[in-house]
């Protein structure tokens, strides 16, 4: 029974095979500021190293680079809008193999859906935006848009109507806004926010409620 052995040897010193890149498909356009990077698994591999970067040849700004990514997918952040990037991936495994790297695959991102892209965004009428996240613990992002300067009140109730917190009560400017809601003290349950906005010249009232969940 020696051909078992010789398998053995010749499994350890073969190269891995060279990973397949998934998604997001080279080439891409408008892709996530904090997207899932998909790769194929290798047989053999217990381990890959992502390489993400600016440029092609991974000279450029380094934003992801770590070999000890145990899956064949990896969720990155911290990615700037309309921006492009490179990504390739190279399997191991713990005997100190590793496969040739893969193609390079490149992506641009999209902009930016938080109040950064909305910063010098005037909204033509007043809205209150689901809080996100939600259901949460325990503390969740409220984003409202204000046409004109308002005099702004946001409150948290609880189911019986009872007044829970009163996070804002104040002037704001014209634009979008975000509060955050802490909820530490609360139990689980169902609660509502309200937003109560008059606008300076007193020609306009906005009042609506959502619902939040808190899950702890």
């Amino acid at each position: 029974g020696n051909s078992g052995t010789d398998t053995l040897i010749i499994n350890y010193t073969t190269k891995l095979s060279t990973v397949t890149l998934i998604t997001p498909v080279n080439n891409s356009t408008g892709v996530s500021l904090s997207p899932t990077l998909i790769w194929s698994s290798v047989t053999g591999a217990d381990k890959y190293r992502l390489e993400v970067n600016t440029k092609l040849d991974c000279t450029g700004t380094v934003i992801y680079d770590q070999d000890t990514v145990s899956s064949v997918s990896k969720q990155i952040g911290g990615l700037s809008d309309n921006t492009k990037y490179y990504w390739r991936v190279t399997a191991l495994n713990s005997t100190g193999n590793s496969s040739d790297t893969s193609s390079t695959f490149n992506f641009t991102s999209g902009t930016a859906t938080g109040l950064e892209a909305l910063k010098n965004i005037i909204p033509d009428r007043y809205s209150l935006i689901q809080n996100y996240p939600n259901p949460f613990n325990p503390s969740t992002t409220i984003r409202y848009g204000l046409p004109s300067e308002s005099f702004v009140t946001i409150k948290i109730y609880n189911l019986l109507g009872q007044e829970i917190n009163k996070l804002v009560h104040k002037i704001e400017s014209a634009g979008y806004h975000e509060i955050t809601f802490n909820s530490k003290k609360l139990a689980s349950g169902i609660y509502f926010y309200i937003i109560i906005a008059k606008s300076a010249d007193g020609k306009k009232d906005f009042i609506t409620t959502k619902k939040l969940i808190l899950m702890k």
